[in-house]
C-alpha cells in the first residue's frame, strides 16, 4: 500500500484455477511480493487482497508492478552476537545471489566496537555465498556493545553496486568469575505443596572474587507452569552455599515431577574499569515431587451477600496436618479494584481452632455494589522454620441491605 495502512497479499493462480504461489509479507516490510517461475505457457491471474478492513476508499490505493528479474544480490548477518573480551568469535556473512549472480563482493564492516577488529581485504569469492569473518577482541577492551553494519560492494549489469544489511548489535562479554549448583545436583525430593522447598545452592568463586550474588529465577525454567516460583535472593560477600526458597503452590499435581532454575547475577569491572552485571545459569536444576499439601483454608460459602457499609465476618475452614502445631495467620489478599475500599486487619488462629470467622470491613464512602472474589491466604510454619501456605477465593456480592433470612 502507498502511504495507507492497507495489509495486502499477492496470489498466483494458474488457468485451472489452481494457486501456484502467495505472499503476505516481505522480510522486513509489510508489503508483498513474490519471485515468480511460470510452470508452464498459459495465462496467470494475479489477485490482491487485503486483510485490513479499511479498503474501498480513494485514500487506500496500492501499486502493483511485475519487472523481470535481474542478476543481483543482497548480504545478511545474524540480528545478535556476543564476543568475550579478549577473545576471537566468528561473524556469518550470507551472500543471497539472485539470478545467477556470480560476480566477487567486496565487504567492509562498520561501526565495530572499540577493541574490536577484523582482517582487512575482506571478500565473497565468485559463485561463494557465505563468508565467516574472525572478530577478535582486546584483552583490555571494555565489555560494551554496538551496532555494526556490513556493507558488499561489486557490479551489477556493469555498474557499481552496493549493498548494506541491517545492523547487528555485537556485544563485549566478561566471563563469569563463579559458578551456581544446586547441591542435590538433578535430584528430585518428595516435597509437601503449599510449602517453601529449601533448595542448597553451591557456589564456587574464582580466586580473589568475594563480591555479593544475586540469586533469581530464571526466565526459562523447566516444568514449573503451574506457578513454581522463587523471589530475588542476595548471597553475601564470601559465601559459598545458601538456602533459596522456592514456592510449591498447593495446587501442583503430585504425579509429575517439577524443576526450576536460577540464574547468578554479579557485578565485576571490564578492563577500562566500568561495572558490568555478568550472569551465570545454574549447572543443575532443583527437582522435587510434589507431594499433599499440610494445610489446606477454605470457607464454607460458595457466595456471600453482605451489607456494602457494615462489617461482616467469612467463615472459614482450616485442615491442618498434625505435622503443624504453630497458630496460623489468616490476610485478606486485596484485589486492586477495592484498595482503599475494604479493609480486614490480619487474624491469628490458635493451633486447635479449625473454624475462624474473619471480620472484613467496607469503608462507609466506599460506594460497593455488585459481585467482587476475595482471596484470604493463610500460613503458618513447620518446625519453627519451613513456611507453609494456603488460600482460598470468596466470592461476595456487596448489597445497600441484606435480606433477613426467612425464618422455618
Amino acid at each position: 500500500g502507498i502511504g495507507t495502512s492497507l495489509d495486502l497479499s499477492v496470489t498466483v493462480w494458474n488457468s485451472q484455477g489452481v494457486q501456484v504461489a502467495t505472499n503476505d509479507d516481505l522480510p522486513g516490510t509489510t508489503n508483498a511480493g513474490l519471485l515468480f517461475k511460470a510452470p508452464a505457457a498459459e495465462p496467470y491471474q494475479i489477485v490482491i487482497s487485503d486483510a485490513s478492513g479499511r479498503s474501498g476508499s480513494q485514500a487506500s490505493t496500492y501499486n502493483l508492478s511485475i519487472t523481470l528479474p535481474q542478476p543481483d544480490f543482497e548480504l545478511k548477518i545474524p540480528e545478535l552476537l556476543a564476543i568475550p573480551v579478549g577473545g576471537k568469535i566468528p561473524l556469518p556473512v550470507t551472500l543471497d545471489r539472485r539470478e545467477g549472480y556470480a560476480e566477487i563482493v567486496k565487504i567492509q564492516l562498520t561501526g565495530l566496537p572499540p577493541g574490536v577488529t577484523a582482517p582487512a581485504d575482506l571478500m565473497i569469492a565468485a559463485a561463494a555465498s557465505t563468508l565467516s569473518v574472525e572478530l577478535t577482541s582486546a584483552a583490555d577492551a571494555p565489555a560494551v556493545a554496538a551496532m555494526v553494519t556490513a556493507t558488499g560492494t561489486s557490479t551489477v549489469a556493469g555498474q557499481p553496486a552496493t549493498r548494506t544489511t541491517s545492523p547487528v548489535l555485537i556485544a563485549g562479554t566478561l566471563k563469569p568469575p563463579f559458578t551456581i549448583e544446586g547441591a542435590g545436583k538433578d535430584d528430585v525430593l518428595k516435597w509437601p505443596r503449599g510449602t517453601a522447598f529449601p533448595a542448597i545452592v553451591m557456589i564456587e568463586r574464582d580466586p580473589g572474587f568475594n563480591g555479593e550474588i544475586r540469586l533469581e529465577m530464571a526466565g526459562f525454567n523447566d516444568r514449573h507452569r503451574q506457578g513454581i516460583r522463587g523471589g530475588e535472593m542476595m548471597v553475601p560477600p564470601g559465601a559459598t552455599q545458601v538456602m533459596y526458597p522456592v514456592t510449591l503452590p498447593e495446587w501442583l499435581e503430585t504425579t509429575r515431577t517439577s524443576r526450576i532454575v536460577l540464574n547468578g547475577v554479579a557485578k565485576i569491572k571490564d578492563p577500562k574499569g566500568n561495572e558490568r552485571h555478568v550472569v551465570k545459569r545454574l549447572l543443575t536444576r532443583i527437582g522435587f515431587l510434589p507431594g499433599g499439601a499440610l494445610m489446606k483454608v477454605g470457607h464454607k460459602n460458595d457466595e456471600l451477600k453482605v451489607s456494602a457499609t457494615q462489617p461482616f465476618t467469612v467463615p472459614v475452614i482450616i485442615s491442618r496436618s498434625p505435622q503443624l502445631t504453630a497458630p496460623v495467620k489468616l490476610e485478606l489478599l486485596v484485589p486492586f479494584e477495592l484498595e482503599g475500599k475494604l479493609q480486614a486487619e490480619p487474624m491469628e488462629v490458635a493451633p486447635e481452632t479449625t473454624h475462624p470467622r474473619f471480620k472484613m470491613t467496607p469503608l462507609a464512602t466506599a460506594g460497593l455494589k455488585g459481585y467482587y472474589t476475595l482471596t484470604i491466604r493463610a500460613t503458618t510454619t513447620k518446625d519453627g522454620i519451613l513456611p507453609v501456605m494456603s488460600e482460598t477465593a470468596v466470592t461476595v456480592e456487596f448489597v445497600d441491605v441484606v435480606p433477613t433470612p426467612a425464618a422455618k
